[in-house]
């Protein structure tokens, strides 16, 4: 069973797509825990790969957020 069988098939109802991706990012972790593949997620700016025996191994440092600020540039005719 794939990812997309499990959210056809399954009849919650979502109220937006990040719920759809959400929903979808746990199957997928579900399912690669279940076939003994490593993980691979960010814990307080580290990058880390969780083996499926318990064993982390630290591969990098996230970047840090880059907070976008909203610039309105108004044009004369």
């Amino acid at each position: 069973m794939c990812v997309e069988d499990t959210l056809i098939i399954n009849t919650k109802k979502y109220k937006s797509k990040q719920e759809i991706f959400d929903t979808a990012g746990q199957l997928a972790v579900e399912h690669s825990k279940a076939m003994g593949l490593p993980i691979t997620f960010v814990r307080n700016g580290n990058v880390i790969k969780k083996h499926s025996d318990g064993r982390e191994e630290i591969l990098g440092i996230a970047p840090k957020r880059v907070k976008i600020h909203k610039k309105v540039i108004n044009l004369k005719k």
